[in-house]
């Protein structure tokens, strides 16, 4: 979902950080029955990781409260309510609405939804996508009965 808003995408992982990361996440001290939240938390206070989830976690945050089927949640599946607090371009956010005012606000967002939009465009214009904004489908839905 993350890659839809902002075309941020994960980069690809060596051999060797996908060991590492198995390492940490098999360590003792990894919050296994823990929330999405606490993992991220955990990932960002390992110095090994926080590199990496310094600059994801703020982005993929704010989208806790949408489930895994695209369903609004506001408690995790084993009862643990969400609370998201996190910052992203400077600002705090506590909810997905907080979160989704300022990522619109963001430049990767409008780059993003402007390539985005671009290419929807051209596909259409090109015929190469069947659209519900086709004008054989706007001219069908406009005749009379």
């Amino acid at each position: 979902m993350l890659s839809n808003i902002s075309c941020f995408e994960l980069p690809n992982l060596t051999p060797a950080l996908e060991a590492e990361i198995v390492s940490v996440e098999e360590s003792n001290d990894f919050p296994h029955e823990g929330n999405n939240l606490e993992k991220l938390a955990f990932h960002r206070s390992r110095p090994e990781c926080s590199s990496c989830h310094s600059i994801i976690d703020p982005k993929a945050e704010g989208l806790e409260s949408i489930g895994p089927f695209g369903n609004y949640r506001t408690h995790y599946p084993n009862g643990d309510k969400i609370n998201i607090k996190a910052q992203l371009a400077g600002k705090v956010y506590t909810n997905t609405n907080e979160y989704m005012e300022i990522m619109s606000k963001t430049i990767d967002f409008n780059v993003c939804f402007s390539n985005k939009l671009k290419s929807k465009i051209r596909a259409v214009k090109d015929n190469s996508v069947n659209s519900c904004f086709s004008p054989q489908r706007f001219n069908r839905a406009r005749a009379p009965v």
